[in-house]
């Protein structure tokens, strides 16, 4: 009970301190004195702020210093921070009670529902794509390593996990609720920000409720899967007929194999970490730079501002960044020629190019996807991604390439029935909605259009080899502004409309357009991943053997000590992972299991040979090639492993448990 309380007095500080920093820097900065606009912008800003120093100054000073280090910092920052802004206005709700109300009661439903869905999926076999690294980078994995391959420097966007791992480390609260606690703030801090960019140039608190509620519910066409599947229902209860899954109509509401694939809802996303802080650090750049063009007295600290969360979007979804960065070098341009007013489209395009350069400058250093890249591409050829960078336009004609299940790539032609259920609303709505857009908000109107549409084109005509179905992701980005700025459009519609059947024909499009990402909301909460039996709270489970035999682990051991757990298999390297998660420790496989596409396939080589020898001989000489210096054996181990190791090694027995069930025992390689 005690540690429970400690911890919840922890959070409150953690968090307060984020919130107050980030409330302050954006009074600071943006000058801004609205409440429901502060509200989202305190916890991405501060979070932003937090993220992007503890990455940076963890090359100086060790990461597990820098978790309270920084803390204090911005704690010391916010008071002088709150001196200065007392000289601006105060602060004042710039929307009337009514809707307050709505706006924090919606807040409200989403955050639970989301928080549901996070609590009752945790324990699943997907949190193991994410959490292993978070735990290793709160063990002073900085800067960071492959989990599976410690010879090489991380390829994927961990700065999602810099705060997860913050979390864990000054509140103590375990990992997978730390993941949970971040997906319940995130979803309520994208659709407030949401507002607040949409009321910020249609002065509308319905027109801006309703876009920003549509961005995140918006559904598609796909749900005419779940009218096919009605007939297991019918065969079932009506015709008594056995199925095995007479539900299976539900499913088809959200999701079909084909059009996931070229397609999503944006609110299934929110359960992918990276996408919802994505969302959320896209939408507040994109607030600030129009903040930048319209305020030329505040312009540069606000590119400041602006370049620092770019930045740290390539840390955190680096398609996103790739996006946004094509938009903001194309906006200003487009803008001068459609306007003709080029003395504004030179500021666009000066304000442009600082976040752009400081942004981009930072992403190269700064680690993860686009540091590696580069690094591979330019500078050190045995570290090659297996990447070709080039434009082409062979996939307009063949089709959007994707990864499939069996991760081989696979095609869906533009023109098709998958591909129109994604986005036939778009190909239906967009001239009425660009109509609308270009004759009130010309601006804003025209930098949403084209990041819609570089999002839909970027993967039909930018070849990124081995990464080619995960470019496709960008399809995230162009859901969630079509979304934005259709549900703006309805909510303009159905104001402008007067007489009661248009009314009727209103309200029938939004209700349409929303249903099938609250339906989604809902049953994700009650069946998570649209399965029955899933436990109220879920968490890696452990038994009272690996109870102890962790302990031991972290306290006997550092995040430099591999752990040897012989596994070849997809199933192993989930084994491997949650070992990972429960004790904040490496046990590599060297991607014995993966293909190129992976990893580094150059300096990947030789490892994933000597690991095989492992595998088979369990040798010395590659034991500690690999750097092995542990063997963590239990169950899970190929049989014979064990004795080869005893017999090809010179191992000391340092810990043994074992009951009817399970057994465990740690050698130290001496």
């Amino acid at each position: 009970m005690i540690a429970l309380i400690l911890t919840a007095f922890l959070l409150l500080v953690f968090f307060g301190i984020i919130l107050f920093f980030g409330w302050n820097l954006s009074r600071f900065v943006l000058g801004e004195n609205k409440i429901e606009t502060l509200i989202p912008l305190a916890f991405i800003v501060g979070h932003g702020v937090y993220s992007f120093l503890l990455n940076a100054l963890s090359y100086l000073i060790k990461i597990q210093i820098n978790f309270y280090l920084i803390l204090i910092g911005l704690a010391a920052a916010s008071y002088f921070l709150y001196l200065l802004n007392k000289r601006q206005e105060k602060v004042e709700w710039g929307i009337d009670k009514k809707y307050r109300k709505i706006l924090f009661i919606t807040v409200f439903i989403l955050m639970i529902l989301s928080g549901i869905s996070g609590l009752r999926t945790i324990g699943e076999t997907s949190s193991l794509t994410h959490l292993p690294l978070v735990a290793t980078i709160a063990e002073n994995n900085f800067p960071v390593k492959d989990v599976f391959n410690p010879n090489l420097y991380t390829l994927y966007h961990y700065g999602w996990g810099l705060f997860i791992a913050a979390i864990y480390k000054v509140t103590g609260l375990p990992l997978w609720f730390g993941f949970d606690l971040f997906n319940f703030f995130i979803i309520g801090t994208v659709f407030l920000l949401g507002f607040a960019l949409a009321k910020s140039f249609c002065k509308d608190s319905f027109k801006a409720y309703f876009a920003s509620l549509a961005m995140i519910l918006g559904g598609n066409l796909v749900f005419f899967y779940g009218f096919r599947d009605l007939f297991y229902l019918f065969k079932n209860y009506i015709l008594s007929l056995p199925t095995e899954a007479p539900f299976r109509f539900l499913s088809g509401l959200f999701l079909d194999e084909g059009s996931t694939h070229v397609t999503t809802l944006t609110i299934e996303n929110f359960q992918t970490v990276w996408a919802a802080l994505g969302f959320a650090l896209t939408l507040t750049i994109i607030y600030l730079y129009f903040r930048i063009i319209n305020d030329k007295n505040r312009w540069l600290r606000i590119s400041l501002l602006a370049s620092v969360l770019f930045s740290f979007l390539a840390l955190s979804a680096e398609v996103f960044f790739g996006v946004l960065g094509i938009v903001f070098f194309l906006y200003p341009l487009l803008y001068g020629v459609f306007k003709k007013d080029w003395e504004a489209g030179k500021f666009f395009l000066k304000s442009s190019l600082l976040v752009l350069f400081l942004g981009s400058l930072s992403a190269v250093l700064q680690g993860g996807t686009i540091t590696q890249t580069v690094k591979g591409l330019f500078l050190d050829h045995n570290y090659s991604t297996g990447n070709n960078f080039s434009i082409t336009a062979e996939y307009l004609s063949n089709g959007l390439i994707y990864t499939g299940k069996t991760r081989q790539f696979s095609t869906i032609p533009i023109f098709s029935w998958e591909m129109f259920l994604g986005w036939g609303l778009l190909a239906i709505f967009i001239i009425p909605v660009a109509r609308y857009f270009f004759k009130n908000f010309f601006r804003e109107g025209l930098f949403f259009i084209l990041l819609i549409f570089v999002s839909l084109f970027i993967p039909l005509v930018l070849t990124v080899g081995a990464w080619q179905g995960d470019l496709t992701r960008t399809k995230f980005l162009a859901s969630l502004f079509w979304n934005f700025s259709f549900g703006l459009f309805l909510g303009w519609l159905f104001l402008y409309l007067k007489n009661r059947p248009q009314k009727i024909l209103a309200v029938f499009l939004v209700s349409i357009f929303i249903f099938q990402g609250a339906l989604y909301l809902v049953v994700q909460a009650a069946f998570p991943s649209l399965e029955k039996g899933q436990p109220l709270v879920a968490k890696p489970f452990k038994t009272e053997i690996e109870t102890e035999a962790f302990r031991w682990i972290r306290e006997q051991t550092t995040i430099n000590d591999y752990f040897l757990i012989p596994n070849e298999t997809q199933a192993g390297t989930d084994y491997n992972s949650r070992f990972v998660v429960l004790t904040g420790r490496l046990a590599p496989n060297f991607y014995s299991n993966f293909k190129e596409q992976y990893g580094p396939a150059n300096a990947s080589k030789e490892a994933a040979i000597r690991y095989k020898s492992v595998l088979d001989e369990c040798l010395s000489s590659a034991i500690k090639y690999l750097n092995y210096q542990y063997l963590y054996v239990d169950g899970s181990w190929p049989e014979g492993i064990e004795q080869k190791c005893l017999v090809n090694n010179n191992l000391d027995l340092m810990f043994e448990k074992s009951s009817e069930k399970k057994i465990v025992r740690i050698y130290k390689v001496l």
